[in-house]
């Protein structure tokens, strides 16, 4: 129960993830009611021990978050209570998948006692491991040539994300575009009650971002990107979300000529509205930003969109409806629509 009670704390990120904490929205939408429903029918089985209905919310959960960890961390358990080895063991492999790294509760958590002695959980604790110890994750599609060399999509998790997670979200864009895919993890470590994120900005006593830190992380990520395969130095896109895509607009305001392209989601803060962009005949960014119709800093976009058209740089907004400052279900595709013309050389 005690460990239950640990992994509910996703909650707390999920309600990060789907913008519940923004005040200025009056209303959730159907999704957050949705993903809320669902989490608070899946707790109130789990605490009647009443698995397979437990099962089934979170069944029901993961269709409209399907890259959260936490919630398949917690379908394992509830398959594992329910006596359902092989189910439970799928489940947890999809936890680690998509970021889940605490080794310690799964070693120590009684729910997943059906588990232990099966070889197939000592791997998954091995990944798990490896998992809380990598700095990014990377992905090249199978159909790129390996002589080639290829764009690259550097993908910028939100705050309280995980490179793992948010690589999941783009993937499909990679795959389309026939592009390289690297998730950079963020330079601070979030350790909420046992549960570690990762986010973009400096300590609370400063609450800034230091653009020279993000821009080391983020050349790191490229040099990894290249250990897989030959990289295209000229078509390097940055795709970030929350955070993330507060954290891509500024390290490509200090090096324009560095990026072919950003993408941002759900961007904000007063470091974005203080950002002095450089004339586009220093490099021209094409730039395309996304907000939701109820996030409180859409007006801090609309801003920047301004601004960077003032300067002269490529930039095209788009308001989505209904939402607030949660990650849209399809930003993947907007990720490609976006970024299409330029990975087809296109000027």
């Amino acid at each position: 129960m005690q460990a239950m009670r640990v992994r509910w704390v996703g909650l707390v990120v999920l309600a990060i993830l789907m913008g519940w904490t923004t005040p200025s929205i009056a209303q959730p939408n159907k999704r957050q009611m949705k993903v809320q429903h669902y989490y608070r029918k899946a707790g109130a089985a789990y605490q009647a021990k009443q698995w397979d209905s437990a099962i089934k919310y979170f069944g029901y959960l993961l269709r409209h978050v399907p890259y959260d960890a936490g919630s398949h961390y917690n379908l394992a358990c509830c398959h594992a209570l329910n006596g359902q080895k092989q189910e439970a063991l799928d489940a947890l492999a999809d936890a680690v998948r998509y970021g889940w790294d605490d080794v310690m509760l799964m070693q120590a958590d009684s729910d997943l006692a059906l588990l232990r002695d099966d070889p197939r959980f000592a791997r998954l604790m091995s990944d798990a491991m490896e998992c809380h110890e990598e700095k990014f994750a990377a992905y090249r599609p199978d159909a790129l040539d390996s002589a080639t060399p290829a764009p690259l999509i550097v993908a910028l998790h939100g705050q309280a994300g995980h490179p793992r997670q948010f690589m999941a979200e783009v993937r499909d864009a990679a795959e389309s575009l026939e592009a390289a895919l690297v998730a950079p993890r963020g330079p601070y470590a979030l350790d909420r009650r046992g549960v570690r994120e990762y986010g973009w900005q400096a300590p609370a006593e400063s609450a800034q971002m230091i653009v020279k830190e993000l821009t080391t992380v983020i050349e790191s990520a490229i040099a990894t990107a290249r250990q897989d395969g030959p990289i295209d130095l000229e078509r390097v896109v940055l795709v970030g979300y929350g955070q993330g895509g507060t954290a891509a607009l500024l390290v490509a305001a200090a090096q324009p000529e560095r990026f072919s392209h950003v993408v941002a989601f759900a961007a904000g803060g007063d470091q974005l509205q203080e950002v002095e962009w450089p004339a586009a005949d220093v490099a021209t960014l094409r730039v395309a930003l996304f907000a939701g119709e109820r996030d409180e800093n859409k007006e801090v976009v609309v801003q920047a969109k301004d601004a960077l058209a003032q300067a002269g740089h490529a930039v095209e907004f788009e308001e989505i409806p209904i939402i607030g400052k949660e990650l849209p279900v399809d930003c993947s595709a907007r990720t490609e629509r976006a970024v299409h013309s330029i990975l087809q050389g296109e000027n």
